[in-house]
This record gives structure tokens, C-alpha cells and sequence, in this order.
């Protein structure tokens, strides 16, 4: 038989997508049974958390505009008695009820935003990201950890699958029926890497039609979550780091200058991307559930923002307090751990006012006044640690991270 030029570029397409494609991926696509999965979520730039996930609650604190700038009133601030939400994240209050917030968390020293944002990413500076140390202890899958932004690998051997190689599967799947295997005479020694491309085909085919009833059902305009949510269901995947700023978002948020209203509307777009992937999980049925019962959801940002206003009238990085969010059906929801506190210009000798993380007692799981031998600051590190209890090897989750106290009454 011979190939036509038509059926050599169909070969040649999938061929190219096979070998961009992780080695696993090539041979057995799809594992079944998967019982949880770990989204991380990746808002790069700096987030004033005093619009979202730490309000500043006018009633409670000195609210002098030269200590922090707040540009919402006290009704604007939605939420329980024990979560508040700020203005920027509204959307987030239909899952308030799966949902944690870790407040008052030290980023130690300023160091730049990349560093910074793979430090609380990874709980250390040398870590693996929190979504390949996860897909490390879900266990092996054959697109293995799906990425959009760069990865910090901290030393585990993981597949990482970029979500960009899954984002034109239409372009890349052919119908390669053509191609006989049972013709030996015409492959040859080639045989077992035809055999292994028409698999890979096939199983692409099976991603791909996972993928579009997604984003037919779905109706989203983000073209990450039906790929997701596929790899998901497919059993392709069970876990997945999203850098925000590599979909398409207004996400300016480093607002040295002109920070009011500019930064709220660009923390406004975050968090509605973010409460559309909560819901479009929520709407997915997985086993006797949706598959946001099954997945945990975490959201961080490298630092939160100085609390006053500077001679350009923005707000510059700040590393004493920062804020992150935990969601999803393993989560023990609608509660804040953790505090930060701000003290006055007046209080302060460099005259600047500060928002920084208050003390934390680790035994009691709650924030304190004073010192004790449990008592300390929150760190990254013992924001990482504290999702060992998700996983049956916890002695292994972090090795690094071994004396590391983590924090209590996040997970059921």
C-alpha cells in the first residue's frame, strides 16, 4: 500500500503531538479509579488580600486612611462570622461553606515576585510546586501533573504535561485507519511504533471528545477548565498547577501607582475566573457526587500589599502577612485561621504603618497574644505541610519539611 501526501501529514501531525507528549502518555494512555485530585491556583503579581481574603473590618480596627487605605464601606464586606470576604472575591460567597481562609502568613523577606511565588507554591524554596508534590503521592498517571506556567520540580521525578499541548487536539487527532498493523511487510521494523501511534490515537480521541462534551455542557469561556475537567474525568490526570497569568485575564496587579479601583477590578477578574472553575467543577457529576467534591482547590499569591498608599498613590510589596485559600469537599469550610493585624504609623519608629501576620499557638490552632513553646509565625512551610493529611504516606509528604508543625482543622 502506498501512503498518500495527505495521509503523511495526518501521520506527521499526530506523530509530532506523540513524541511533545510525556513517554507514559505514548504507550497507555487513561488510569482508572482516581478518588481525589488537587487543583493549585497561581495569582501572580501581589494581591492587596484586604479586598479579598483578609477584609479590613471597619468597626474592629483604627481605620485612619494614612495606616491602610480602604476603598469599600463596612457593608461591602460579605460573609459569616467566621469568614469574611472582601469585595473582590463576592463571587466565592456560594462556596463560603468550602472554604478556608489561612491569614496572617509571613513571606520572611522580599526577594522578587518569582522567588516568592514559588515559595508559598511549594513551602520552601527548594520544594517541588504543591501540585507535583501532590500528583508524587496520588500516584503515577500518563499526562501526569497538567501545567500552564512554569513548574518547580524540587527534585521529583513527575510528568508535567503543558495544558497548551491540549488545547488544539482537533487539529492534531487524524483518522489513521489506513495505517494496518496486521500489514507486516508494509511496516516492518516499525510495526510496534505504528501500533503504539494508532493506541495513542485512539485514546487521544477519547480525551478529546471528554474535552469538548465538557465545554458543551459546560459553556465556559475558559478553554483550561474543560481540558481539566476532562483529563480529570478521563483519569489522564489528578492534578494541576494554573498559573493565572498565562490564560487570558486582566491581571495587572503589582499597582505600585494608581492602586485604587485599579486593583480591585483586576482581583475582581481573578476571582471570578476562580469561582467559574468552582462552579463548572461543581456542575460536573463524578461517581455519587460532582467533582468538586472530590478535588481540593488552593489559591495563593506571592505577598499581599504595603497597607497605605505611597506618594504614587499605590501600594508596594508586602511580606509580613499574606493570605490563602483552601476549597473543595475535603475542606473543613467557612472558617479563618490565622490573623494579621495593622500597626499604626505612630506605633511604628520608621513612621510607616505595617500589616503583618499575627502570632499563631500551632497546638491550638488559633492566633494568640503572646509567646509560648507551640507559638510562632505562619510560614509557607507550614502552609505546605498542612496538606499531609490528604495523603495515606504522610511521613514522605515533604521529607523536607519534616520538623515543620502543620496547620490543624483545615481538612476533615
Amino acid at each position: 500500500m502506498k501512503i498518500s501526501r495527505r495521509h503523511f501529514i495526518q501521520s506527521s501531525t499526530i506523530a509530532g503531538l506523540y513524541y511533545a507528549l510525556p513517554l507514559q502518555a505514548q504507550t497507555n494512555l487513561g488510569v482508572v479509579d482516581q478518588d481525589q485530585f488537587l487543583v493549585q491556583i497561581l495569582v501572580p503579581g501581589g494581591m492587596d488580600v484586604s479586598l479579598s481574603l483578609d477584609p479590613y473590618i471597619h468597626s474592629k480596627y483604627n481605620t485612619d486612611q494614612n495606616d491602610i487605605f480602604i476603598e469599600y464601606r463596612p457593608d461591602q464586606i460579605l460573609g459569616s462570622s467566621s469568614l469574611k470576604f472582601g469585595p473582590a472575591c463576592e463571587t466565592l460567597l456560594p462556596f463560603i461553606n468550602e472554604c478556608v481562609v489561612i491569614n496572617g502568613i509571613v513571606m520572611k523577606r522580599d526577594v522578587g515576585h518569582e522567588s516568592l511565588l514559588n515559595y508559598i507554591a511549594a513551602g520552601s524554596f527548594d520544594s517541588a510546586h504543591l501540585a507535583l508534590e501532590s500528583g508524587h503521592h496520588l500516584g503515577k498517571t500518563n499526562l501526569g501533573v497538567l501545567s500552564a506556567g512554569q513548574t518547580q520540580m524540587g527534585g521529583r521525578k513527575v510528568t508535567v504535561t503543558p495544558i497548551q499541548n491540549l488545547k488544539e487536539l482537533d487539529r492534531s487527532i487524524s483518522d489513521l485507519s489506513y495505517l494496518d498493523p496486521s500489514n507486516s511487510n508494509m511496516f516492518g521494523p516499525h510495526l510496534n511504533q505504528i501500533e503504539n501511534l494508532l493506541d495513542f490515537n485512539k485514546n487521544l480521541t477519547l480525551l478529546n471528545e471528554s474535552i469538548k462534551k465538557a465545554r458543551s455542557d459546560l459553556q465556559t469561556d475558559n478553554v483550561e477548565i474543560p481540558i481539566i475537567i476532562g483529563s480529570f474525568l478521563e483519569g489522564f490526570s489528578k492534578s494541576v498547577i494554573l498559573n493565572l497569568e498565562s490564560v487570558e485575564l486582566d491581571l495587572e496587579l503589582d499597582t505600585h501607582s494608581n492602586h485604587e479601583a485599579t486593583h480591585l477590578e483586576a482581583q475582581t477578574n481573578a476571582w471570578n475566573y476562580i469561582a467559574d472553575i468552582f462552579q463548572s467543577f461543581k456542575q460536573t457529576e463524578y461517581k455519587q457526587g460532582s467533582l468538586f467534591d472530590r478535588t481540593t482547590f488552593v489559591v495563593m499569591s506571592e505577598f499581599s500589599r504595603t497597607p497605605f498608599l505611597n506618594g504614587a498613590r499605590g501600594k508596594d510589596h508586602n511580606v509580613f502577612t499574606n493570605s490563602v485559600l483552601i476549597a473543595g469537599g475535603k475542606v473543613k469550610g467557612n472558617k479563618s485561621i490565622g490573623e494579621s493585624k495593622v500597626i499604626a504609623r505612630g506605633q511604628n519608629p520608621t513612621g510607616q504603618a505595617i500589616h503583618i501576620g499575627k502570632a499563631f499557638d500551632f497546638d491550638l490552632g488559633q492566633s494568640v497574644n503572646d509567646q509560648g513553646q507551640n507559638v510562632g509565625l505562619i510560614f509557607p512551610e507550614n502552609v505546605g505541610k498542612s496538606f499531609q493529611t490528604l495523603f495515606s504516606d504522610v511521613d514522605t509528604f515533604y521529607p523536607n519539611l519534616s520538623t515543620t508543625k502543620p496547620i490543624k482543622g483545615i481538612f476533615k
